[in-house]
């Protein structure tokens, strides 16, 4: 497998060059005023040259140089964390302009046109270029304004009836109010205004590098890398009366006759990335329907306004979909091209797999792999089209398959730093984040623990563990907080008890009263103590190693006592009730709580329907399937793909995999979580 170069971390000579800008803004624009800005800056060199440059923005930029794309960015983050993106620039004798287009979005509420996955502050532009006889820093030169053109669409605007949308905003372009050709050296931009500063001086985490690093936006170095771009072609299915043909690269073109139009185009695969569309002539209103079914059941616009002149757009933020309908009301014809590029993040080759005889696993290997890839960006995705949230339960799967089928670990360790600064005062980390809307389910707390001891076997970096040993305690006392003398287990633990998507589990909290004590939940804490002990000792920590097993041992202990059947062989869901899961089974293999006279009867239960007892979903179903590759029983695992082979057989045109093996029922039809037969095809050898 070739994988990429790791980043290197920057040295301090690096980080000084990075801080000569100041974090500028248009004057007279306040905190959270929506709407895009457009920014230039021209210059001339009269040598050639090359340039490094380092830029963020808040919310979302996208920078050019001579109108040729550079950069685009911040990455998700908090607000007080803000990347800086490295770009670097040939320069030819002669006049250039860089431009900076800067979407501001609302407050990040509810009817906001802020999507819930981004944290931002309000609005600023940050470039920071110094070298000799070349000044690019904001605010300097730079001059700005509002694009009149374009805004972003709330989530109740040209989305599906009843739906409520928030994954990423959607923009309406009215080509009649277009600023014009604005990254030409000779634009005219003397009605722009001159930026001013918005602070004292920058400053980039762990560096000290100013005297007064009094700042709104705190930033880090480059710690992921760009997104990767490719063309994907898109086809025709319903042509809507409109002659297609096809353009370069995989465009389409048709030439859409004044009145109502509606064709439906598709894309090969599941699609993430960047739509672009140009047009010439035509005047009404033309919508990029973008939808995860042909049926349409969950939809959401662009709306794009032609005046009759020539015009262009791409999307600024990405976009997810199966199906894209154009839809259109015009008042005379237009000649219109669209276009898509494909997005994610750049994970370098996916290592090959091949299961000579049994194509299945071939396919469900092919079709995980682009699930991953359309559920990771600037972070790890739950599910492109809806949420697009980084949670904790899906993430920890997904940077799984990113490090055993990639042997890249950068957005792993971004997620995991992510998770440390959403940590609160009792210890808990949030559920999913970045978000502007704070969740907590404490069990994914424990995952979280989980997901640095993987990084740290694949990776071991022992400044990454010390940073965050203190932060594993604070979780680990939120659950001993929560242990009953009486009982050896820790309590219900509030907030959302979820663990699984299941038909008997009320809102997917196996306690089913939201306050008894459950074996899921204790014994994802006996495994958080073990990962926990192993970073202490590899710490030097040796006593806290130790209390930390004598915790877990106690534990096991006391799920044995309170939670074993021993008349049926399994492990109840909830002291004392005749509830029983597959969760459970799976995860006392993985904690090694099954007694030995039992080990039988679950791994069994494991595989087979037993009376009473709750299957798991897509999601869950990874650590069923990482218990049979504890026990080593291969062909039991090749048994438990069954929910994936019998969801490509059922719907064999899926290019990802849905939330649910019944695509008819899925909400999402690409989700994260549905991914995980990826790490255990290539991890066990499956073939």
């Amino acid at each position: 497998m070739g994988s990429l170069p790791p980043l290197v971390a920057p040295s301090p000579e690096e980080c000084r060059k990075a801080i000569q800008g100041r974090w500028s803004w248009i004057p007279g624009l306040v905190s959270y005023q929506p709407g895009f800005r457009l920014f230039r800056r021209v210059f001339h060199t009269p040598v050639p040259r090359r340039a490094v440059l380092y830029v963020s923005a808040d919310c979302r930029y996208r920078l050019s140089l001579d109108g040729a794309f550079l950069a685009a960015g911040p990455v998700k983050s908090p607000p007080y964390y803000k990347q800086l993106a490295r770009v670097e620039m040939e320069l030819t004798p002669g006049r250039h302009v860089l431009g900076a287009e800067v979407a501001v979005w609302a407050d990040g509420w509810f009817g906001s046109t802020s999507p819930f996955s981004e944290m931002h502050l309000g609005g600023g532009l940050y470039v920071s270029c110094r070298e000799e006889g070349l000044d690019l820093s904001t605010p300097g030169e730079w001059r700005g304004r509002t694009d009149p053109s374009r805004r972003s669409l709330s989530p109740q605007e040209e989305v599906s009836p009843g739906d409520f949308l928030f994954a990423t905003t959607r923009e309406e372009t009215d080509f009649s109010l277009d600023p014009g050709e604005w990254t030409s050296p000779d634009f005219d931009d003397r009605d722009w205004q001159t930026l001013v500063p918005l602070d004292r001086g920058p400053n980039v985490h762990g560096c000290r590098l100013c005297p007064d690093p009094g700042t709104t936006w705190a930033m880090d170095m480059p710690q992921v890398r760009p997104l990767r771009r490719t063309p994907m072609p898109l086809s025709v299915l319903e042509d809507g009366g409109v002659q297609w043909r096809p353009g370069r690269g995989g465009e389409v073109v048709g030439r859409l006759p004044a009145g109502r139009t509606s064709a439906l185009l598709a894309f090969p695969r599941y699609f993430t990335g960047y739509l672009r569309a140009s047009g010439d002539g035509g005047a009404g209103v033309v919508r990029l329907r973008q939808s995860e079914r042909r049926d349409e059941p969950h939809w959401q616009d662009d709306v794009l306004k032609p005046a009759g002149s020539p015009w262009r757009m791409e999307t600024f933020d990405i976009r997810a979909a199966a199906f894209l309908r154009v839809v259109a009301d015009l008042e005379s014809p237009l000649e219109l091209t669209l276009g898509a590029d494909f997005a994610s993040y750049d994970f370098g080759p996916f290592r090959e797999y091949a299961a000579p005889g049994k194509p299945w696993l071939e396919r469900i290997y092919q079709v995980g792999v682009h699930t991953a890839l359309c559920c990771a960006h600037d972070t790890y995705e739950d599910c492109p089209f809806h949420e697009r949230f980084q949670y904790v339960g899906d993430t920890r799967i997904q940077a799984l398959i990113s490090y055993e089928a990639t042997g890249t670990g950068e957005l792993g360790r971004k997620a995991i730093l992510d998770f440390q600064r959403s940590q609160a005062p009792d210890g808990l980390v949030q559920s999913r984040f970045p978000s502007s809307l704070p969740q907590f389910i404490p069990g994914y707390a424990l995952l979280w623990v989980l997901m640095i001891d993987d990084y740290l076997r694949y990776f071991p970096d022992d400044a990454l563990r010390h940073s965050l040993l203190w932060n594993v305690q604070g979780v680990l006392k939120y659950y001993r907080d929560r242990v009953s003398p009486g009982t050896g287990l820790a309590g219900h633990p509030g907030h959302w008890g979820f663990s699984d998507w299941v038909e008997e589990w009320s809102y997917g909290d196996p306690s089913r009263d939201e306050a008894s004590p459950t074996a899921i939940e204790n014994l994802f804490y006996a495994l958080a103590l073990e990962a926990g002990e192993r970073m202490a000792a590899a710490e030097g920590e040796e006593a806290l190693s130790q209390a930390w097993r004598r915790e877990r041992a106690s534990l096991v202990a006391a799920l044995k006592a309170h939670c074993w059947d021993e008349e049926r062989g399994l492990f109840r869901d909830v002291p004392g009730k005749p509830w029983y899961s597959r969760h459970a089974q799976a995860l006392a293999v993985l904690a090694e709580a099954v007694p030995p006279e039992g080990l039988a009867s679950v791994r069994a239960a494991l595989l087979e329907e037993r009376e009473g007892m709750c299957g798991c979903s897509l999601y869950f179903q990874f650590y069923v399937l990482e218990a049979l590759r504890r026990l080593m029983d291969l062909p039991g695992l090749e048994k438990a793909l069954a929910p994936w082979r019998q969801c490509l057989e059922e719907f064999p045109w899926l290019t990802t995999f849905p939330e649910v093996p019944d695509a008819r029922k899925a909400r999402s039809m690409c989700h994260a979580w549905s991914a995980s037969p990826v790490y255990f095809l290539l991890k066990c050898g499956l073939a």
